[in-house]
């Protein structure tokens, strides 16, 4: 889930910004953790948690805090979270860019501009893939392609979104822990591996796939693999 903070002293600008951040959620059937904060003290409390976050909106002119200067402290610590600058005018973009901003919006922020800014950024976190050395010889799968895998001996066997299947040596364990910073990935059973983004059916004899695909759920595996679907989906 990719997780959004939204620091706005005015909470008109917050609400309307959340309101299209949710319409761009539903559109694209993406799921977003956001929190806002409108008052100085909880946004330098959250900002101190940046981490926590892979997108924050950042205002420029808030009443007591300066939006330029509270990402340059942000970006003392944290190099990697995506920061989108909106503000009334333009005149700051430059020093956005010292700070390496991921984007900047003037405004009122119309939807098509905030789309277009989401759809940037999202596109550099959805190119995530592995490498394998296969006996056809070496793939890279995008981890948004990828479905399930099965262990087959001492083999994976990755079934794709699109149908295709690859088969190479390597153990559940090791793949496994390959995709572990991946939350939509989880073990089921010894034998399993699978992307919670594509499973549409669990029950106590198998679980099913968006495409018709289904695998036999592991017996002992069914309780904490359907209490981790649910956790998934409601963001717990």
């Amino acid at each position: 889930m990719t997780k959004i903070l939204i620091c706005d002293d005015s909470q008109e600008d917050m609400t309307k910004l959340r309101d299209s951040i949710a319409r761009y959620s539903l559109e694209n059937n993406i799921r977003f953790n956001i929190n806002g904060f409108n008052q100085n003290d909880e946004i330098t409390a959250a900002l101190e948690k940046s981490g926590d976050y892979d997108i924050i909106f950042l205002d420029i002119y808030m009443e007591a805090l300066n939006g330029i200067n509270l990402a340059q402290l942000i970006r003392k610590n944290n190099k990697s979270v995506k920061i989108v600058f909106f503000s009334t005018s333009k005149e700051h973009a430059l020093e956005a860019y010292g700070v390496n901003a991921a984007q900047y919006l003037v405004k009122p922020v119309e939807y098509a501009e905030l789309k277009n800014a989401l759809d940037l950024i999202l596109d550099k976190h959805t190119e995530k893939s592995l490498s394998f050395d296969t006996s056809d010889g070496i793939i890279k799968i995008k981890l948004t392609d990828f479905m399930f895998s099965e262990t087959q001996s001492h083999y994976q066997s990755i079934t794709l979104t699109n149908g295709n299947v690859y088969r190479f040596r390597m153990s559940c364990a090791a793949l496994y822990n390959m995709l572990a910073d991946n939350e939509e990935f989880t073990r089921a059973g010894a034998s399993f591996i699978i992307n919670l983004n594509y499973v549409v059916r669990i029950t106590q004899n198998k679980t099913e796939f968006a495409g018709g695909y289904s695998l036999p759920t592991p017996r002992r595996s069914y309780n904490e693999l359907k209490q981790r679907y649910i956790d998934y989906y409601t963001g717990v």
